[in-house]
């Protein structure tokens, strides 16, 4: 086998970035609340100590973050929700908030987070990206997840450059054992 196969098979999935995010909230449409026959657009933002920061119905994020200038699009047409605090925020509190039920069809989601530092249950720390857009939300009353994304670094952690130079040995040693073998 050829050195380049050996490095290439052994070591590239675990030198492949992971992508990772942290779950805010929910949104999705709710259909006939507060009206039978229409709809709206639900945000429930679960994070800081109003959902206990550690229940299993809520996330473990004990940080409270507020969605600033939070934008819902729906159908093409934006609504300025201002900015959402942890809790529950529904669209039929705007005028052209409520749909008559089963007429959205695309429902987007854009946020600047007021803080990117966020501290689990656990006292783990994240670093989030400070904005997010969500687009293709499914309409169908199902509950998709608010996620803002991990926020990216240009160092590597150490536990990932060791398990590299881990890998890249162990891939150096297969060889040499190969080439002394069929010598």
């Amino acid at each position: 086998m050829k050195l380049w196969r050996v490095l290439f098979y052994g070591i590239a999935p675990f030198a492949l970035p992971i992508h990772a995010s942290v779950v805010l909230g929910l949104i999705g449409t709710e259909s006939g609340v507060p009206i039978t026959g229409e709809e709206d657009v639900v945000i429930y933002n679960v994070t800081g100590p109003i959902f206990g920061c550690s229940t299993s119905a809520g996330t473990p994020i004990c940080t409270a973050v507020t969605f600033d200038n939070a934008v819902v699009t729906v159908n093409g047409t934006a609504l300025d929700l201002g900015n959402i605090g942890p809790g529950v925020t529904e669209t039929y509190t705007l005028p052209g908030g409520v749909f008559v039920d089963g007429s959205i069809t695309s429902l987007s989601f854009s946020a600047t987070l007021s803080t990117t530092a966020l501290t689990d249950d656990l006292s783990n720390n994240y670093n989030v990206s400070s904005s997010f857009t969500l687009t293709g939300i499914p309409t169908d009353g199902s509950l998709p997840t608010i996620a803002a994304p991990l926020a990216l670094t240009s160092v590597p952690e150490p536990s990932s450059l060791a398990l590299l130079v881990g890998m890249l040995a162990c891939g150096a040693a297969v060889v040499l054992r190969r080439q002394r073998s069929l010598s």
